[in-house]
C-alpha cells in the first residue's frame, strides 16, 4: 500500500479560516491481479511436444506482478517482478517442453505484492504425435469418371 497526505482548509461566509494539521491516510490495495487465459483455446489438439501458454495480467493498483504456470498440477514456470502498468493487460508467454501424447491441464495463478492471489481458469489441451493408421484400402468400384475406396482408420481421419 501508499499513503496518502491530506489538509483540509476551510472558509466560512463571514471570511473566518481554519485548517487541520496534516493528515494521513494509508491505502490498502484489497483486489487480487486479473489473470486471462490466451491461448492455447480449451480444447486445443497439438501434434507438437512443445506448447507455448500465453495469458495476460492486469492490476488494480500494484505496478509488479507474481505469476505460476501451473501445468498438470504443477509450477511449469515463475514469472517474478514482472512489471505492468496499472489497469493495462500484459501478455506474458510460457513455453513446456517435451510433454507427453495425452491430455494436459493447464491455469495460471498470480498475485500482486500485497499478496492478493487471483487463479485463472483451467484449459486443457491434448498432445497427439502419432499419425494415424490407414489400413484395409479396398477399390470397390471404378467407372470412367469416379472411383471408390474404401478403408478403415485407427481414429478420426479427416478425409
Amino acid at each position: 500500500g501508499s499513503t496518502l497526505n491530506f489538509t483540509i482548509n476551510a472558509t466560512d461566509y463571514a471570511g473566518n479560516e481554519n485548517s487541520t494539521a496534516l493528515l494521513q491516510v494509508a491505502v490498502v490495495d484489497g483486489l487480487p491481479p486479473n489473470v486471462m487465459l490466451i491461448s492455447p483455446v480449451d480444447g486445443h489438439n497439438s501434434s507438437n511436444t512443445n506448447v507455448t501458454l500465453q495469458f495476460n495480467v492486469t492490476d488494480n493498483y500494484a505496478s509488479t506482478v507474481y505469476c505460476n504456470v501451473i501445468v498438470d498440477g504443477v509450477v511449469n514456470t515463475t514469472q517474478n517482478d514482472t512489471a505492468i502498468t496499472v489497469g493495462v493487460y500484459k501478455n506474458l508467454n510460457s513455453s513446456v517442453k517435451g510433454l507427453s501424447d495425452s491430455i494436459h491441464y493447464w491455469n495460471v495463478t498470480c498475485w500482486d505484492s500485497s499478496n492478493n492471489k487471483n487463479i485463472s481458469a483451467t484449459r486443457k489441451f491434448s498432445v497427439d504425435t502419432v499419425p494415424p493408421i490407414i489400413s484395409n484400402l479396398r477399390n470397390t468400384s471404378t467407372t470412367n469418371e469416379n472411383s471408390y475406396i474404401e478403408f478403415d482408420c485407427n481414429e478420426n481421419c479427416n478425409y
